[in-house]
């Protein structure tokens, strides 16, 4: 699951540019039980296969909520972001409150730049699940993109007290801190989501770019060969090398 993720962390938000994480949308698919489909990525075609089984199962079945879910979650992988919001809609119609419907279309309003819109419904989400893990750290973001750095960092402090012992929510509460140029706090959090997720390259680069923001230069480089040891290639890494330098 972990491997399909978008980057979660991006601190300018430039370099990789922004999305919910993608891994948050997976989550929820298989807590929920909402969809069959296996963890391992497909390609745009079985996607498209999926979309009209499912297509044709609704035809048969059109007030199911379960083919709906589904649906929408595969218009999500094909970045069908419209289509996705009208079967979110279908289901919240009947169920103002269903979970994976307000997940999805906060995901999707978020990808169509209607923030305040997926501000709302990770909100509800929050509302009736208070230590709903992702759709915490999925608010986070969105408020950072709405540029409410201290209403973001609120929530990712409320993530951490919530989820001391996952990594993702120390990595949510750095990604804010280095927003806000907290490049002392943002590298603790780094350091504690590390701690909990040794192998996790994406962690170690974002650390490297924070010490480098603090002009540790040979930590920088060093964490940034513990990342190639690790398997990410260097070539990926050489923008980041230079500033070592």
């Amino acid at each position: 699951m972990r491997k399909i993720r978008v980057a979660l962390y991006s601190t300018s938000l430039k370099h990789r540019g922004w999305l919910v994480p993608f891994f948050m949308l997976h989550a929820l698919l298989y807590m929920t039980c909402c969809c069959p489909m296996e963890a391992k990525a497909q390609t745009p075609q079985q996607w498209r296969d999926s979309l009209n089984s499912i297509n044709n199962d609704i035809k048969l079945f059109p007030n199911l909520t379960r083919l709906h879910l589904q649906k929408a979650a595969v218009l999500l992988q094909l970045l069908d972001w419209n289509e996705a919001l009208e079967e979110c809609n279908t289901v919240l119609l009947k169920d103002e409150g269903n979970l994976s419907a307000l997940f999805y279309r906060a995901y999707a309003n978020n990808q169509l730049h209607r923030c305040a819109m997926a501000k709302d419904d990770y909100e509800e989400i929050l509302k009736q699940v208070p230590k709903h893990l992702e759709a915490r750290i999925g608010l986070v973001f969105t408020l950072i993109r709405l540029n409410r750095l201290n209403d973001a960092l609120d929530h990712a402090n409320i993530l951490v007290e919530m989820h001391p012992d996952n990594s993702e929510a120390y990595a949510a509460r750095a990604g804010v801190e280095m927003e806000l140029k907290q490049y002392d706090t943002a590298l603790y959090d780094w350091k504690k989501a590390i701690a909990l997720a040794p192998q996790d390259n994406e962690l170690l680069v974002q650390k490297a770019e924070t010490l480098i923001a603090l002009g540790r230069k040979q930590e920088a480089k060093a964490t940034l060969d513990l990342a190639v040891k690790q398997g990410t290639p260097k070539g990926t890494l050489i923008p980041l090398y230079k500033q070592t330098k």
